[in-house]
């Protein structure tokens, strides 16, 4: 943080030399924000909730989640994988009073879209006087220049139903995109293989999402001499930047894979799976960004097609559940746990994009991720209120892989 810190100081000094910005536009619900070259934003849906999160501090008078939907229509950076627009930095409420995001629970997250790419996100909003709202959102171009528009969010507005969102043609594949069987190598570094797909009928009834479509997909790596003072290997995940067939992202589901990504020492191979959840079924496309062990930004994309005409599989085969009187996890337990990940990956995520931000990019996220930080820490207090001695073998074990994996994600973000 203390680079964050710097760097705003900067930005004050740097007042004067602001870049150009274009006079905002107002929109509602329905209506769509176009930057040409830039980008399309739409609120789709505004919904109230009577939850509250019990660990934080604000008290709103109403809760909202918003829905929204953006396209990248040109948006580049060589340090990102593509355009992330979140929309809850500067909220006025319907006494013109500042509203704020507030840790509720929602479930499609903002995520960095490559270009012709479109993202359907959630974000929670508080206000202490209830009633329609306004968004102010910011965006800068490739160019450094600032683009801004209004959002006045009636909150009795009429949803904008899925259909008349879905309104795509099949995405084509980027070019020099490899395929499957196709390696990726990075000399001295890796090589990847996407070597198979499948297509399972399996759902996870503890998840939030709703997919049309649950993918396994099968992939292997090889470390050809990567090394670096924080892994024991190479480690190489494939779901965090997946395309559908008509351009939506795609997003991590938690289905049933047999075999995960490992850090992987010289000279080793790696087969692993990623599952994988899509608005729309059909073709996938995968953007695999990493850094080598020169600190050297890595990328490449991947187009999968299913086999045409191919029969649609039964589903893969569950994992044998644990044997004994402590067999079951408990429906809050998992659902717990689950949480407390999903905020951890997305705390290590907005902070890797905070870490990689210019200066005035930096000060639109603050608040998110101030927000970010609230909720991992309403999970962190959440946590010490349960007793061990009270949870099962199985909810131990459950709780101890998730561990396992925050860890990952920390030691990745550089984050200890």
């Amino acid at each position: 943080m203390k680079r964050v810190l710097a760097l705003l100081l900067i930005l004050v000094l740097a007042a004067s030399a602001a870049p150009a910005v274009s006079a905002a536009d107002e929109f509602g619900v329905g209506e769509v924000w176009i930057v040409d070259d830039l980008l399309t934003l739409e609120i789709v849906k505004v919904t109230e909730v009577e939850e509250r999160n019990e660990y934080s501090d604000k008290d709103p008078e109403a809760v909202y989640i918003v829905d929204y939907v953006y396209k990248n229509l040109g948006y580049e950076d060589e340090n990102w994988d593509g355009l992330y627009i979140g929309i809850d930095s500067q909220v006025v409420d319907a006494a013109g009073e500042m509203g704020y995001s507030y840790p509720g629970d929602y479930t499609y997250y903002p995520k960095e879209t490559p270009v012709g790419a479109v993202c359907y996100a959630q974000c929670c909003i508080g206000v202490d006087n209830a009633g329609d709202f306004r968004l102010y959102v910011t965006e800068y171009d490739n160019d450094g220049n600032r683009h801004k528009a209004t959002f006045n969010v009636e909150v009795d507005a009429d949803p904008v139903e899925f259909a008349e969102i879905d309104r795509e043609d099949k995405m084509e594949p980027y070019p020099g995109a490899l395929w499957i069987g196709e390696a990726w190598v990075v000399d001295g570094q890796w090589s990847l293989t996407v070597t198979g797909i499948t297509e399972t009928e399996e759902r996870n009834e503890f998840s939030d999402y709703d997919p049309a479509a649950v993918y396994i997909v099968d992939y292997s790596y090889t470390n050809l001499g990567y090394e670096s003072d924080n892994w024991d290997g190479v480690y190489i995940s494939l779901d965090g930047c997946v395309m559908d067939s008509v351009g939506f992202m795609g997003y991590s589901y938690p289905g049933d894979v047999t075999a995960y990504a490992k850090e992987t020492p010289e000279g080793a191979t790696c087969k692993a799976q990623a599952c994988i959840g899509v608005w729309h079924p059909g073709d996938l496309q995968i953007i695999v960004t990493k850094y080598d062990g020169n600190e050297k930004r890595q990328s490449a994309a991947f187009y999968i097609e299913l086999e045409p005409g191919a029969e649609k599989p039964s589903g893969t085969a569950s994992k044998d559940a644990p044997a004994g009187d402590d067999a079951e996890i408990r429906a809050e337990i998992r659902d717990f746990v689950d949480g407390y990940e999903a905020a951890f990956a997305e705390f290590t995520e907005f902070s890797k994009k905070m870490e990689e931000a210019e200066p005035v990019e930096m000060v639109d996220m603050l608040d998110e991720y101030m927000g970010i930080v609230e909720k991992v820490t309403g999970y962190i207090e959440q946590q010490k209120q349960i007793d061990p001695d009270e949870l099962s073998d199985a909810e131990k074990a459950y709780f101890d892989e998730a561990m396992a994996r925050i860890n990952e994600l920390m030691s990745e973000a550089g984050i200890g």
